[in-house]
């Protein structure tokens, strides 16, 4: 490696730190796996609600999420004294979601910065922003979790 540059290629081409990358790529799979259980959940809501209803015909367990989260606020019509999760903010994560799940990592190999790019093109993302959107993944969970427990155990 030439001292003071980036890291060095035998062809002479540069190459990124790739400890940035590899930070990057825990921070996003530690997003996506959570992101993957908020999901299921939501759909186990859904599922049990329906059955509470004597409907298990209507979940559809295909739907997109977005699709899921409207039928959600639908459902908290069903069950007035339900807890009601911010849909709002859940539908926020999921953008954050597609944005994180169907962009690439692009990184400049002499600086070692890098953005996502996706459909909407570069976004800056830094690892703290994809480590806070998984922390507000995780509190959604555990408010959406709310939505089940009632649906266990309330008497209705």
């Amino acid at each position: 490696m030439r001292e003071g540059l980036p890291m060095w290629n035998d062809d002479e081409t540069p190459v990124a730190d790739q400890a940035i990358q590899i930070a990057y790529e825990a921070a996003l799979g530690d997003f996506l796996v959570r992101f993957n259980r908020l999901e299921n959940l939501v759909g186990d809501v859904l599922q049990k609600a329906f059955e509470r209803l004597g409907r298990p015909d209507l979940h559809r367990k295909n739907d997109a999420l977005s699709d899921k989260l409207h039928t959600l606020e639908l459902v908290g019509l069903a069950f007035p004294t339900m807890h009601k999760p911010n849909v709002a903010g859940l539908a926020s994560l999921n953008g954050q979601r597609n944005t994180l799940a169907h962009g690439h990592f692009d990184q400049n190999p002499f600086s070692g910065e890098y953005m996502v790019v996706g459909k909407k093109g570069p976004v800056n993302l830094p690892l703290s922003t994809i480590r806070e959107a998984a922390a507000k993944v995780q509190a959604a969970i555990e408010d959406v979790q709310g939505c089940l427990a009632f649906l266990w155990f309330d008497e209705r």
